[in-house]
């Protein structure tokens, strides 16, 4: 049976599940699937992650945990930038344990990279020695991409302002090792997959891939994803879809995309830091993050005035050789 039917007979059995599931401890259905929500997060109503530029004076990160995971606000492109900065960022967990995210900033310098944050969901073993937040009977990282699961992502979320641009993406980092103290370096991989597109990247489009199973508000639909790649000291992928989704909810096969992510760097002959597309198998999946990337744009003074919800978000596993019948 082809991966794309297995895909499509998990995604429409997790659309099916996920409605009737309340539990905020990991559950098992259908003897196959097993399930960690995330959000909502009523036990942790009035948690804030703040992040502030005032004065010179500058908190870049201010992660907090609620239950398996942690939000941050990450302002990583903001380093160096402190005096030219004025505003914050918040992520509050509100009543009804959804979360409510709001960045407001002038800035009179914009980040070389023209992405000033990530404002994230954390789960597991994020790199730069973050600490980790994870539930090792459900899903222990790091682990390596040949002995993980299917990882399904279910969200559920609204963008209501996104000025000069943001997106809503989840990612994970794959590294050569399992040293989460550690910073990205040759040979590691970061894989995005955007839901939501904030700004043009035409300039780094370097493939496509096309007829991708999602379900989006409970129906199966088939989408589009250009390939986007940069190089630094790390490669990173991203997976930008044609057409985006602003509000609703998504599900998805993040595993379908590492294949898919293999089979690109397969065929451009990628090699870096001694990794090939025949050692991706080998890496070791770090973290989970679903958020948002806060785009600058290139002019200044740039006015930043990004907001949105997330109502629900549930991570889902299932065996690479789930049966379809």
């Amino acid at each position: 049976m082809s991966l794309k039917r297995i895909v499509v007979s998990i995604l429409m059995m997790t659309s099916i599940i996920l409605p009737a599931l309340i539990s905020v401890v990991p559950t098992t259905v259908s003897g196959q699937l097993n399930m960690l929500r995330i959000l909502p997060a009523p036990n942790y109503v009035g948690i804030q992650s703040r992040g502030y530029c005032s004065g010179g004076s500058c908190q870049l990160y201010d992660m907090k945990r609620i239950g398996d995971a942690a939000i941050d606000v990450v302002l990583w492109g903001l380093g160096g930038l402190q005096s030219a900065a004025s505003g914050q960022a918040t992520m509050t967990i509100e009543t009804g344990g959804i979360l409510h995210t709001v960045s407001q900033w002038t800035l009179n310098q914009v980040p070389s990279s023209y992405t000033m944050a990530y404002h994230e969901i954390i789960y597991g073993s994020k790199p730069w020695n973050t600490p980790v937040v994870k539930n090792a009977a459900f899903l222990d990282t790091p682990i390596q991409v040949s002995q993980a699961p299917r990882i399904l992502i279910a969200t559920n979320y609204s963008i209501i302002r996104a000025q000069y641009g943001a997106n809503m993406a989840f990612e994970a980092w794959l590294f050569t090792n399992a040293d989460n103290s550690r910073a990205p370096r040759a040979g590691d991989l970061e894989i995005m997959v955007e839901l939501r597109s904030g700004v043009n990247e035409d300039s780094a489009k370097r493939g496509s891939i096309s007829n991708v199973p999602l379900i989006v508000n409970g129906q199966l639909v088939y989408r589009n994803f250009d390939i986007i790649m940069y190089d630094s000291d790390w490669t990173f992928i991203k997976f930008k879809p044609q057409q985006g989704v602003d509000r609703g909810y998504v599900i998805f096969d993040y595993v379908y995309f590492i294949e898919a992510a293999k089979n690109f760097l397969r065929s451009i002959g990628w090699s870096k830091g001694g990794s090939t597309a025949d050692t991706v198998d080998n890496m070791y999946i770090m973290s989970l993050e679903l958020g948002t990337e806060v785009f600058t744009g290139t002019s200044t003074p740039a006015n930043i005035n990004v907001e949105w919800y997330m109502y629900d978000y549930v991570i889902v596993t299932a065996p690479k050789s789930m049966s379809t019948e």
